[in-house]
């Protein structure tokens, strides 16, 4: 037998090793969940990043084709689609003009569908444009 044995262990001891194995298992837990925060900040990190891209590439006014396909490159392969397609409504003229549409990863020719039909799937009615607040246009106003 030896000199310190668990029957002979000052009560001291044994509650110090207890309480240092408890932490011990909490820093582990935590440790687990900074490392998950970090990874889960990188992800966000890329995805502002993303959007950032979006923001310096997309400008009001511009030829839609040219938007359409800027949108493309944003969204199609990171958000691994399977279908992306631009339409302009034209209430006025009772047309859905396709402006890009890819399928497949093949660009597709896609006819024009008269909005009275019905068969145009979910429309959405966007906004007018609105000014984007950059970083530069924040200091040249204060």
């Amino acid at each position: 037998m030896g000199l310190f044995t668990a029957n002979k262990q000052d009560p001291a001891l044994a509650e110090r090793d207890e309480r240092l194995q408890r932490m011990d298992l909490e820093y582990r837990a935590l440790k687990a969940q900074v490392e998950d925060l970090q990874e889960l900040v990188r992800h966000l990190d890329e995805d502002r990043d993303l959007l950032l891209g979006a923001l310096a590439g997309l400008r009001p006014g511009e030829d839609p084709a040219v938007l359409a396909q800027t949108l493309l490159d944003l969204c199609f392969k990171p958000m691994d689609l399977a279908c992306f397609y631009v339409a302009l409504a034209d209430w006025d003229q009772d047309e859905l003009r396709f402006v890009l549409y890819q399928e497949g990863g093949r660009t597709r020719s896609h006819p024009p569908r008269r909005l009275s039909e019905g068969r145009v799937g979910d429309v959405k009615q966007l906004s007018p444009p609105t000014s984007v607040i950059t970083p530069h246009r924040q200091r040249a106003a204060a």
